[in-house]
């Protein structure tokens, strides 16, 4: 038995679909009487990047909206964070990883969103993101605790590619990339489970 504790947040729109693969998007859009494949084209064309700034305009925007946010981070991990960004915005013009592509969406919704959780739990490592997508919270959260052992689960091969990627480019050592799904018979040697996957909580801690 692993002494180990839970933490669910989750945020629609992210990559998992539950097991009774019911969306509540698209039961929404129905009942409104919106044809989604109508739609298609222009969502994907809304996933493209208006402006992808450059690794030092990046940064400096970061601690901009990090201080207008109270949020505290050093120099060091703003650095990396701003990399971060740099690389999902240049691969979402081909993979389509995350629908928030503005800068200031992927710091507040994505790099604070990721780092707060360690301002209100106690995270024990290692620790296992399951259903990371292009690395939330895992790779921020790594950026923060840069000594300690984090897995990233990912299934779906394009974005595991991408976070090898980004292991090799920001040098984050002691992260351990996983490429499947993790089910209940999937067992390692974790003391943390978090996600933001989109999964309904009775299957999610059935695979926990």
């Amino acid at each position: 038995m692993i002494g180990c504790f839970l933490k669910v947040f989750t945020r629609f729109g992210m990559a998992h679909k539950n097991k009774q693969n019911y969306s509540p998007y698209k039961a929404r859009k129905e009942k409104a009487g919106i044809d989604l494949k109508a739609n298609v084209l222009i969502s994907k064309r809304d996933f493209k990047p208006e402006k992808i700034y450059e690794l030092e305009e990046a940064n400096d925007r970061l601690a901009d909206i990090f201080r207008n946010h109270d949020f505290t981070c050093s120099h060091e991990e703003r650095k990396k964070l701003a990399a971060f960004y740099c690389l999902l915005m240049k691969n979402q013009e081909h993979q389509n990883f995350t629908r928030l592509l503005k800068i200031k969406d992927v710091a507040i919704k994505h790099f604070i969103d990721s780092m707060i959780v360690s301002e209100l739990v106690d995270i024990k490592f290692p620790l296992i993101d399951v259903g990371t997508g292009p690395g939330f919270p895992g790779i921020p959260l790594k950026i923060r605790f840069k000594n300690e052992t984090i897995l990233l689960a990912e299934g779906v091969q394009k974005r595991v590619e991408f976070l090898k990627s980004v292991r090799e480019d920001l040098k984050l050592e002691n992260l351990v990339i996983i490429g499947r799904n993790i089910n209940e018979h999937f067992v390692y040697p974790v003391q943390s489970v978090i996600t933001r996957a989109v999964e309904d909580i009775p299957n999610t801690l059935k695979n926990v």
